[in-house]
């Protein structure tokens, strides 16, 4: 496999533990491809059909959206993901995936979504099964490295709107919530 950069420890630590799992979840599976010496995983069910296409694992790095917000977990601390979060997660990338796919381009989808810096610079260059077909190569080269990181801060940028409207939303809330309740309560005079 060809990569953009080398991959960070915590892609490398991610690819383990998603190893580890399609190992040992029932309903999860991973083998080995003996042509091309890659790792595929994918669910038990979906062992005898046809790796995805390089361009579909392109499309949700470029745009995580793609895979709905009920199949992230809470947090995106990957070192605390429980097996029913790894599973939730996966179901939502195979699910968009739509079949088997290498252990890499699994573990680049699973680091973009998990917010793992530099993950999406460890996208395969090789698609899965040989070279990239016309075809695939249109909707992918289309930006260039200078557009590409015009786009990333400007994403950035908005993400970390979002994040400061949230925080802003939650210390409201907990501003509201320790708030005296006694002070709102009129006590009756004694005489």
């Amino acid at each position: 496999m060809l990569l953009a950069d080398a991959p960070s420890a915590e892609w490398l630590q991610i690819q383990g533990r998603l190893f580890r799992f399609f190992g040992t979840h029932a309903g999860w599976a991973r083998w080995h491809d003996a042509a091309s010496g890659a790792w595929i995983c994918g669910q038990e069910r979906d062992r005898a059909n046809e790796l995805v296409r390089a361009a579909r694992v392109a499309a949700v790095v470029q745009d995580p959206r793609l895979i709905p917000s009920r199949s992230m977990p809470e947090h995106h601390a990957f070192a605390d993901l429980t097996a029913m979060e790894w599973n939730r997660l996966l179901l939502g990338i195979f699910t968009y995936l739509g079949g088997p796919a290498r252990l890499e381009d699994v573990s680049t989808v699973a680091a973009v979504l998990l917010r793992i810096p530099g993950a999406a610079a460890t996208q395969p260059l090789e698609p899965t099964g040989g070279h990239l077909r016309c075809e695939e190569m249109d909707g992918l080269v289309e930006n260039t490295l200078e557009d590409d990181a015009q786009d990333r801060i400007a994403l950035h940028t908005l993400n970390c709107e979002v994040c400061a409207a949230q925080l802003a939303a939650y210390k409201g809330a907990v501003e509201r919530m320790s708030a005296p309740i006694h002070s709102s309560i009129q006590r009756p005079a004694v005489s």
